[in-house]
């Protein structure tokens, strides 16, 4: 390989895992002196046919795409070397996916320098450090989309944006398996802390589900904005799960521009999510002046014990059915003759034979937790 020496970043996940994974390795490569190669051509959400994705979207003089001839010298972790030509190998053998820049604080870096390639598979405790967020918002500076996304993303904010735009990002799920939204009344609690009944800031929208667009725009008129994208049907799953190289290409480019216009609000109330805290980062080099998380109870959904999916059940499938309601999330439990129906974590209702199902209180619970 010659002397040049390499930290290469693999990209497993969506876009924002993505690029947190890449400022992780971007990081260990600074502090090893070592140029960073970035590795998204096979991602499941994003890879393309016939190229890396990373150089069609953004523009960066330090960091290069990797190529399969950089495989041909020594490896770090040793177990990745017979996978160092793929983008997202798994296996049941060794930990391929959970490779972080804490596992090679312990190495001496004389046994370091032994290895042509270091592979950083995921984000590490320093991604999500407070202490660590301003180094981190200097080392994205590397970090650039490319001038024609980056030219969307100016005309949106010049004819969008006020003097104070709260931007919002709300990581619903829209149905997709694990996913637990977050609690909507906690994000209007925070707009009406910052701004109490004055109406003179903006709303800068990003959700990956339709429902949450109406609800914001019923409690906010006039005040909301986002990006035109396709919403998927509600409980259809989440957005960013495109087929093709074109479809792949434009679900991309919409992330980044949600992610880089995030950035740019005054303030930013998330969920907990690589999207939002990549903005936080991104915002700490421009006007951002504070930030709120939300703190999940839940952070995933895996069905409790006792627990059974509705479709289990003809008979409250058809209630569903009939009255248009999705089953996503929806779970009921049986003890005796009494039944009681739950979406993800929370009991919605409690029926039997003798006190039939009222999909009224479905319906309203459903709206108060999913949303629809």
């Amino acid at each position: 390989m010659g002397a040049q020496k390499y930290v290469v970043c693999k990209g497993y996940y969506g876009l924002g895992g993505n690029i947190a994974v890449l400022l992780c390795a971007k990081r260990v490569s600074e502090i090893l002196d070592r140029k960073l190669l970035v590795d998204w051509r096979e991602n499941r959400n994003y890879g393309l046919s016939d190229s890396d994705i990373f150089q069609d979207l953004f523009s960066s003089d330090e960091i290069l795409s990797f190529d399969p001839s950089f495989g041909e010298g020594s490896v770090w972790p040793e177990y990745w070397k017979p996978f160092i030509g793929r983008t997202q190998p798994y296996s049941s053998d060794f930990p391929l996916t959970t490779v972080r820049s804490s596992d090679i604080e312990e190495i001496p870096r004389d046994e370091l320098n032994k290895f042509d390639l270091i592979v950083i598979t995921r984000d590490d405790k320093y991604w999500h450090s407070h202490e660590y967020l301003e180094e981190f918002s200097q080392i994205s500076r590397c970090l650039s989309p490319n001038s024609e996304i980056l030219k969307t993303i100016d005309n949106f904010e010049k004819e969008n944006f006020s003097d104070h735009t709260v931007g919002i990002h709300f990581r619903h799920g829209n149905g997709e398996k694990t996913v637990v939204p977050p609690d909507i009344n906690w994000f209007f609690e925070k707009i009406e802390s910052i701004y109490g009944s004055k109406k003179d800031f903006r709303v800068f929208l990003c959700t990956d589900c339709s429902a949450v667009v109406s609800r914001f725009e019923e409690k906010y008129p006039g005040l909301v904005i986002h990006t035109e994208k396709f919403y998927p049907p509600l409980g259809s799953g989440g957005m960013h799960y495109a087929k093709g190289d074109e479809a792949k290409m434009s679900s991309a480019i919409e992330a980044i521009i949600d992610i880089w216009l995030l950035s740019r609000c005054s303030r930013l109330i998330g969920s907990k999510s690589f999207f939002s805290r990549l903005a936080v980062i991104l915002g700490q080099s421009r006007n951002l002046i504070e930030h709120f998380i939300w703190n999940p109870i839940h952070r995933s959904h895996k069905p409790l014990e006792g627990h059974i999916e509705i479709s289990e059940d003809d008979e409250i499938l058809r209630l569903f059915s009939s009255n248009l309601i999705p089953i996503d999330g929806i779970y009921f439990t049986e003890s005796g003759n009494e039944k009681e129906l739950y979406y993800l974590f929370t009991k919605i209702a409690t029926f039997s034979d003798r006190n039939p199902l009222d999909i009224e209180i479905v319906r309203s619970g459903l709206l108060r937790n999913r949303l629809y």
